[in-house]
């Protein structure tokens, strides 16, 4: 599918019986969900002007629960329910900005110490952590494993869950991804989206651009074992990559599990060493918008920069609400 029809969306706020519709005072409008967040987020500005007899910076405080919906002619639905996390007020501007993020921010921001003995799978674990933290989850993850002994002692929950994916990951070599979806935690693999968007040059992306960078390269991996009594650290074994000789030593220390064999060790670092054995590829671009669009979705994306139709993962995405346009940025 390529083709997007202008979506219209309905911001609103419901307090005290009433509701407040917001898009029309708003002079920005953003939903987006970026690389190095967990949680959604829905970033506007206001006027300060009078809704009704109050001014609105009176009526949205933080806590409160701001909705976006959208009608694009194909799909209809809620894309955003949230709490209001930050409120700023411009006196040379006039007007108020608000930060909300969807209720995975609660994990993002909170801390637990847990503990999980050796041979708990990961929907086990996941299962557990929602179960204490009254998240509703929907797991169709198809990579989980058998996981070691995981003792987490004042870690972010969100950090967890991610420890536990890529694990999974690591052995499995099933992506994976995380996200708050129609009111519960969606664990799942990557791409799984039923509708394909396409993109290209020709058609509806007004921007585009690649780069290639060598910051994700691991060339060689050194294990190492328990510190003995000394403070001296054993290393055990140093396992080389591929393309050591054209990329140059970059180095990674893996330390050895507890009761894990050294023959299993070496097995992990040559699947590191695999995993980051190039560069990344990277795609970004701006196009007509497609409110439905994910991080962790899958695009078919051609451009001059890659020759030619290629299925693509969504990293990130912004949709600007009053522009109807879109950035995104893609990672083969």
């Amino acid at each position: 599918m390529s083709i997007a029809v202008s979506p219209q969306y309905t911001l609103f706020l419901q307090k005290g019986g009433k509701t407040y519709q917001l898009l029309k005072a708003c002079s920005a409008a953003t939903l987006s969900e970026k690389t190095d967040s967990l949680a959604q987020t829905l970033t506007f500005t206001v006027a300060s002007v009078k809704a009704g007899n109050a001014y609105i910076g009176s009526i949205i405080d933080p806590g409160d629960i701001v909705h976006l919906t959208c009608n694009d002619g194909d799909r209809k639905g809620e894309l955003f329910k949230g709490p209001v996390w930050e409120v700023n007020y411009s006196q040379d501007a006039r007007s108020i900005s608000y930060t909300a993020y969807d209720p995975l921010i609660y994990i993002q921001k909170s801390s637990d110490a847990l503990f999980f003995p050796v041979g708990r799978t990961t929907q086990q674990i996941f299962q557990s952590i929602c179960s204490k933290w009254k998240i509703p989850l929907q797991y169709k993850y198809t990579g989980g494993i058998k996981h070691e002994k995981k003792s987490w002692t004042n870690n972010k929950v969100s950090d967890m869950m991610l420890e536990l994916l890529k694990d999974a990951k690591k052995k499995s070599k099933v992506s994976y991804m995380m996200k708050w979806q129609a009111g519960y935690l969606l664990v799942a693999n990557r791409g799984i989206n039923k509708i394909v968007y396409s993109f290209s040059d020709s058609t509806n992306l007004t921007k585009a651009s690649s780069k290639r960078s060598m910051e994700n390269v691991v060339t060689q991996i050194i294990i190492t074992g328990s510190a003995k009594d000394s403070g001296q650290i054993p290393i055990k074994a140093t396992v080389k990559g591929t393309y050591q000789n054209r990329y140059g030593v970059l180095q990674n220390v893996q330390e050895m599990k507890e009761k894990q064999s050294l023959a299993d060790a070496k097995s992990d670092a040559t699947k590191d060493l695999w995993e980051n054995r190039q560069p990344t590829l990277t795609f970004t671009g701006e196009s007509v918008d497609y409110p439905f669009l994910r991080k962790g979705d899958l695009v078919n994306f051609l451009s001059g920069a890659n020759g030619g139709y290629k299925k693509i993962s969504v990293s990130s995405v912004s949709h600007n609400l009053l522009g109807r346009t879109m950035a995104l940025e893609l990672e083969l």
